[in-house]
């Protein structure tokens, strides 16, 4: 499994709380994994993508590959799950894309899950890969990209991926669509978001917003912006907690 390095070497496996989306303030071990098929402009995890010397994005430069991934295989990975774990029984799998790795990923939600039947399993997704196994995780926290993430409508927006979310959706009621809207962008963002709802039939529920950005103040100032438009429109708030509680630091 190809998962992010940290600078002292260590897979960026820790422990911390969910900060978006609907399972907010719930305790958990995050797994971070390398590797993206998409490239957004605004990404604040480029670290797990961008390798190509020719490329960099809003926040990021590009990288040397060897020094921000590291190769796991499933013992290891389940190993650091379950030493940051403790009492804690919730995994979320994000990224980069960690889709691209799903055989690895349920190989290790297989053996904890013959340690023990209470582990819970999330993962974040930016809603353009299908899930090959549809019901192998409890929670789908899927962030579909607009026009402003600087990728091509082609790449991003793949509807029978959305149209599978949307079936799991409906037997579990366990996938949210949570949108980054940017500052400068939100208006253009904002049309998208209701063409995109109406040409998927997405329940208004199922719709988070979501500020852009690594900085305290831009965040909060984005929340006060969505949060006129969410008491307008009906739509969902999805604050970034661990930006307005650590900052910007990697392993929170």
């Amino acid at each position: 499994m190809l998962v992010s390095k940290m600078p002292s070497g260590k897979p960026e496996i820790f422990q911390s709380f969910q900060g978006e989306g609907a399972t907010i303030g719930e305790p958990c071990v995050f797994v971070r994994l390398a590797g993206c098929n998409l490239q957004c402009s605004f990404c604040d995890t480029a670290y797990t993508w961008l390798f190509d010397k020719d490329k960099s994005s809003d926040y990021f430069e590009s990288m040397e590959r060897k020094d921000y991934v590291i190769n796991l295989d499933t013992a290891s990975v389940v190993r650091f799950i379950t030493e940051y774990a403790g009492a804690i029984k919730h995994v979320v799998f994000t990224g980069g894309e960690p889709l691209l790795q799903q055989k690895e990923i349920y190989e290790v939600m297989e053996a904890l899950s013959a340690q023990s039947s209470e582990w819970v399993f999330e993962v974040e997704t930016n809603g353009t890969m299908f899930i090959e196994k549809e019901y192998m995780f409890d929670r789908i926290n899927c962030s579909p990209k607009l026009s402003s993430s600087g990728n091509c409508k082609k790449i991003r927006d793949i509807g029978r991926v959305i149209k599978q979310y949307l079936a799991i959706a409906k037997s579990y009621e366990n996938v949210i669509f949570k949108f980054v809207v940017g500052a400068d962008t939100a208006e253009a963002d904002l049309k998208e978001i209701k063409v995109w709802q109406e040409e998927y039939d997405v329940p208004t529920k199922l719709i988070y917003l979501m500020p852009e950005g690594i900085e305290v103040e831009k965040i909060k100032k984005g929340m006060d912006m969505l949060l006129k438009i969410c008491k307008k429109d009906g739509y969902k708030l999805s604050p970034r907690v661990h930006i307005l509680t650590y900052g910007n630091l990697r392993a929170t």
